[in-house]
């Protein structure tokens, strides 16, 4: 048994209603102290790993002409930010997929703070996150709106990105989520557009706000 990091005694008993992954948390009977339990040398605990998606929202900016000889648009130039629509979650080995959506009035807002809240919470209880372009577009977009709303950057030990994995690994003729899903027995995406995008920040409209969630 663990000496008491408290009394450095040797007085834990085992309480079984708190669990953390595979560990317990012991509590001391000589001065009260909780904490959690090392593993022996040699087990290994599973890491939590979490895969994860996105929509974002269109921005709205003005311009001249489509063509800008700059390469960007002038910050000056953009009218509305843009926000993060919904967003779905699971754990590997889980059964359970979560999801969030903005209501009709966040989206007119543009206010996606609510529905961040949770995804914020998953993604720094997980020892892994996951996704197919996560580096390069999920991770990067969600946290930008966690420092907007100064929800501070979720604690990941290590990100996991499909697209560099398939485009590394496995010779896919398109390195689509969709193209490599449906190869290995997966179903297409449902068909989302320009104008249901469109639709969502100029009415936010329910219906197409439950489409892409």
């Amino acid at each position: 048994m663990q000496n008491c990091d408290g009394c450095h005694k040797k007085n834990l008993w085992q309480s079984s209603q708190y669990w953390t992954d595979e560990r317990r948390w012991w509590r001391c009977r000589n001065c009260g102290h909780w904490q959690l339990e090392v593993p022996p040398q040699g087990l290994k605990i599973a890491p939590k790993i979490l895969y994860f998606d996105i929509e974002r929202s269109l921005m709205a900016f003005y311009s001249y002409e489509r063509a800008v000889r700059s390469g960007y648009l002038a910050k000056e130039w953009i009218r509305q930010e843009a926000f993060i629509i919904c967003w779905a979650a699971g754990w590997i080995g889980g059964k359970v997929i979560k999801s969030a959506c903005v209501t009709q009035a966040e989206a007119l807002k543009r206010d996606d703070r609510r529905v961040l809240q949770e995804l914020w919470n998953m993604l720094d209880s997980a020892d892994i996150i996951t996704g197919h372009n996560v580096t390069s577009f999920d991770y990067r977009k969600v946290n930008q709106r966690f420092l907007v709303h100064e929800m501070g950057v979720p604690s990941v030990n290590k990100v996991m990105d499909t697209l560099k994995m398939a485009k590394k690994h496995f010779p896919f003729e398109s390195n689509s989520l969709e193209y490599i899903s449906t190869h290995l027995g997966g179903r297409p995406k449902k068909e989302i557009n320009l104008a249901d995008w469109i639709r969502i920040v100029e009415t936010g409209d329910p219906a197409t706000l439950r489409k892409a969630e």
